[in-house]
């Protein structure tokens, strides 16, 4: 009977110890490439929407929770595709955190992730931020 118990009760921690495993947040669905399709800005009045935009810029997102943007997130809110980033993200934490080389007061930017949309909120006095589509590649 002793050893029942013992055996049961190493199952128990091992079941414990495997359900506890680190979760990054960031679901396979939401992994690839998005492309901006839409930019939010408000006059100051709460009347603002996304308006449609036609643009190259793109953000890739990978497994490892890393991002790589053929544009820089480091300039703000811009339909321009100059210049290129990478950092991290979490979905976890709704943020991506751009490698900007101390250029911005916070390199830290927070997201809306979904399966097929990405929004990026950047840091105005109005609203503003920007809404990406995930493409098929």
């Amino acid at each position: 009977m002793k050893k029942l118990t013992s055996a049961l009760s190493l199952l128990l921690l091992f079941s414990i110890w495997c359900a506890c495993s680190e979760d990054d947040g960031v679901s396979k669905t939401s992994l690839g490439t998005y492309q901006l399709t839409a930019i939010y800005s408000d006059p100051g009045d709460g009347s603002g929407d996304f308006a449609p935009v036609e643009s190259n810029k793109r953000i890739t997102l990978y497994q490892d929770s890393t991002f790589a943007a053929n544009f820089s997130l480091c300039n703000g809110l811009s339909i321009e595709d100059t210049g290129s980033t990478e950092g991290t993200f979490s979905s976890a934490e709704l943020s991506f955190k751009a490698d900007c080389n101390n250029s911005l007061p916070s390199n830290e930017l927070r997201i809306d992730l979904f399966e097929s949309e990405l929004i990026i909120y950047y840091s105005c006095y109005e609203g503003c931020s920007e809404k990406y589509s995930r493409i098929n590649e």
